[in-house]
């Protein structure tokens, strides 16, 4: 619920199939998604930024219950309110 607090009320999210929307969403996604990936570590780099928009790659790797890693990369672009 506090890392909720640093997006605004009316935040949208897409996670590859996935749509959140508003704080409520965010929380809720959050805790299954932490609930299922142990031991989670995200790097985040910012590529670029223009006015209210930024572009940022990341990379994050967690575990599962049963001790399988797993590694992810991608991008986000982000517009500030």
């Amino acid at each position: 619920e506090r890392v909720s607090l640093a997006y605004t009320e009316d935040s949208v999210w897409r996670n590859r199939t996935e749509f959140i929307s508003g704080r409520g969403e965010i929380v809720g996604f959050l805790k299954r998604k932490w609930a299922r990936e142990l031991d989670y570590r995200l790097i985040k780099e910012v590529w670029t930024w223009n006015e209210n928009r930024i572009a940022v790659r990341f990379a994050y790797e967690w575990r599962d219950d049963s001790g399988h890693w797993f590694r992810s990369y991608g991008n986000e672009n982000w517009e500030f309110d």
